[in-house]
């Protein structure tokens, strides 16, 4: 990116180019309207053609992503009527460049115990876009939906959209543990949680 930058923007425009292909022939295929998705590991919001999980972005420097990246997102977005940007972990340094991507419907983020990055998402963004969480189940639910929820009022557009697995937790600190539990109890117990941390928030 620094020493042969145009070779850089050559190679993402034809990566752009042949994911664009790649999905209008599936919709060839699955004969999806435009404009609709079926979104990561099947969550689906409003407005949004399609879907880019970029875990990358949480690593490169804000100026080469608004240099390299940025361009070729809006581009996407813009071309199939909306879009769903997914990432893992403390993406805060981006935030500008999140606000920039033209067409973007929908921030996909598994927080990963990275409370403070993700209430500067939430409150840096202002309810512009639908933000989808999208963490493991966590090992202790009602302590981990109660410290990222802690501080927010406008709950407008948030989807807590956790995956549950019978052998696989996630703990306080954003790490993978071996737990054996059922996942239709786990995933009640979610839903018990976030209800009541975010009755806790609004009700403050």
């Amino acid at each position: 990116m620094y020493d042969e930058p145009e070779a850089v923007n050559e190679l993402m425009f034809k990566i752009s180019e042949a994911f664009s292909l790649f999905v209008k022939k599936q919709r060839e295929i699955t004969n999806d309207e435009f404009g609709t998705s079926n979104g990561l590991q099947g969550v689906w919001s409003p407005n949004g053609g399609v879907w880019l999980s970029d875990d990358d972005l949480v690593s490169i420097g804000s100026e080469l992503y608004e240099k390299f990246i940025l361009p070729h997102y809006s581009r996407i977005f813009t071309e199939f009527g909306g879009g769903h940007l997914h990432y893992c972990g403390d993406g805060s340094h981006q935030l500008n460049n999140i606000l920039s991507i033209k067409g973007l419907t929908a921030i996909n983020n598994s927080p990963m115990s990275n409370f403070d990055s993700f209430h500067k998402l939430q409150i840096g963004t202002g309810n512009k876009y639908v933000i989808e969480i999208q963490d493991a189940a966590p090992e202790f639910p009602e302590l981990y939906y109660n410290d990222l929820f802690d501080g927010i009022k406008n709950f407008n557009g948030i989807m807590v959209v956790t995956f549950v697995e019978d052998e696989l937790a996630m703990d306080m600190e954003g790490r993978t543990v071996f737990v054996k539990r059922d996942p239709y109890v786990t995933a009640n117990e979610i839903v018990k949680s976030v209800r009541k941390a975010v009755s806790k928030q609004i009700n403050k």
